[in-house]
């Protein structure tokens, strides 16, 4: 579904697209056919077929990752994509690199953190301890990081009913169920039957089925025993329901994210480990209420769950910090990344107290510190105390911030004051190298500097093996020197040179 989301709008401001996909049981090739997309088909591997044991979720993919990347390049021959953009738990870096051939950028959408990956552009929309070290040493260094859920694919129409969607209050009368398109364990039926025993005539509830549900029936017989609840099936989208509901029961995958923008608490049962570490980032943050895995969840004990959480006032405030969490607008974010160019628009700011943890990151990125003179990496503490005099030292420091126009941060650029002269540091985030935007974001930069400080010199020094900055100096105006094989760039901020 999020692969859906992001097709439609890329195909919306013109992109060609097609999704491969492998008819294993419980597909969605016919359902995506019908949004109108274009769909290559795998064969369903034949009984016996050899596997790679070596990944967590290998069976997954129902065949090697060789046989599998040898399939899709056929299926996709004839041409260079410009983006492929693989989400499957059951391939790695070998099926990544298989592909490069096919595409000039692949892109990786992942939860687990658990494997290598050999990509230019990896989006995880989780909130998980650690996530912003969970990918060192399993991505190249050139790759850049779409993290957390300011990223998170969802429907257009989430974004629209985030505007307008409204505070709850106590006591919660309208309860929602939805477990995912399958709902092996028939968590939906657990629900309902938690309903029945809790016995409240004045609950409205709306429980969604997917269409691959094997427990359909089962469903219905229950929900046929409760007066109050409405089973609805195939539905487009949940965002309706869920913009009218006031508790949510549910699993610990992407809707969480599309209950999270609507603002709807929500009480979470994982049943797969792959989401556990979701539930818990969400319960830790007070964004959700985890119960525990399928299995050690009763319709009691769950019963219980509701009947507490339908009075309790402090749901109420992980509602308001749901909405505040996540805006619906994660697709347009990844892709005005996916389509950056030197046209891009951006605007640039003084940095501020809350981009510590930003810088801190930009600093530590595997490249950078390899451009860096001092080649060790910064650690937290350090930079606090760093961060913290720069921001507060005015006249000698300037630390700007370039945006694009949904708040994506590009980059920053760091001037300090020397005797004579201002140093020069700047850095774009990975996610943005090569859309040719380090002379826009440091043309931007020198532009507001020599409003604030006219007249003055700039010197920046640059490690002989740095050829991008090289050039992004160079075409800035700046006047180049070797020594001791460190390149000396100098200009006056004044002369804005081929900017």
């Amino acid at each position: 579904m999020r692969c859906a989301t992001l097709a439609g709008l890329l195909r919306q401001r013109g992109a060609e697209v097609v999704f491969v996909c492998r008819e294993l049981d419980g597909n969605y090739c016919d359902w995506l056919e019908a949004q109108g997309h274009a769909v290559h088909r795998l064969p369903v591997p034949a009984i016996g077929e050899p596997l790679d044991g070596r990944l967590a979720h290998a069976t997954w993919l129902g065949v090697t990752q060789a046989r599998d990347s040898a399939e899709t390049r056929e299926a996709l021959a004839g041409g260079t994509w410009d983006w492929l953009i693989v989400d499957h738990y059951g391939l790695d870096a070998e099926w990544e690199t298989a592909m490069r051939p096919t595409a000039r950028r692949i892109m990786a959408i992942d939860d687990l953190a658990d494997r290598r990956h050999d990509v230019d552009l990896l989006l995880d929309q989780n909130v998980v301890e650690g996530v912003n070290d969970r990918y060192l040493g399993r991505v190249p260094e050139h790759c850049g990081l779409l993290l957390g859920p300011a990223f998170a694919l969802l429907q257009a129409v989430y974004a629209q009913l985030h505007q307008a969607s409204r505070s709850r209050a106590t006591p919660m009368r309208r309860l929602f169920i939805f477990f995912g398109g399958v709902d092996p364990q028939n968590l939906t039926g657990l629900a309902l039957q938690a309903v029945r025993i809790l016995g409240r005539t004045d609950l409205t509830v709306d429980a969604v089925i997917g269409a691959n549900n094997p427990h359909a029936n089962v469903i219905r017989r229950v929900a046929a025993e409760v007066p109050q609840v409405r089973l609805h099936y195939n539905l487009p989208s949940l965002a309706p329901l869920m913009a009218e509901a006031d508790l949510a029961i549910g699993a610990g995958g992407t809707a969480s994210w599309e209950r999270c923008c609507l603002g709807l608490p929500s009480l979470i049962i994982t049943f797969a480990a792959n989401q556990v570490p979701l539930a818990v980032g969400l319960s830790n943050l007070c964004l959700a209420r985890w119960l525990g895995e399928a299995g050690k969840i009763d319709a009691q004990v769950l019963s219980h769950a509701i009947s507490e959480a339908l009075d309790d006032e402090a749901l109420l405030e992980y509602s308001v910090r749901c909405h505040a969490l996540v805006d619906g607008r994660g697709a347009e974010r990844a892709i005005s990344v996916m389509q950056a160019s030197g046209d891009l628009e951006m605007h640039l700011r003084p940095a501020i107290a809350g981009d510590e943890k930003l810088l801190l990151r930009w600093a530590n990125d595997p490249l950078v510190r390899r451009n860096a003179f001092d080649q060790n990496a910064i650690d937290s503490a350090t930079h606090h105390l760093w961060f913290r005099d720069r921001l507060s030292e005015v006249d000698r420091f300037r630390i700007f911030i370039a945006e694009t126009q949904l708040g994506i941060p590009v980059g920053q650029v760091r001037f300090e004051r020397q005797k004579s002269y201002w140093s020069i540091d700047y850095s774009l985030d990975a996610a943005f190298r090569g859309a040719g935007l380090g002379k826009r974001l440091l043309g931007d930069a020198l532009a507001e500097l020599a409003r604030q400080e006219p007249n003055s010199q700039l010197l920046a020094r640059v490690k002989l093996t740095n050829h991008p900055s090289r050039r992004v100096f160079e075409s800035l105006g700046f006047v180049s020197s070797n020594k001791g094989g460190i390149m000396v760039f100098s200009r006056a901020a004044a002369d804005q040179g081929e900017n």
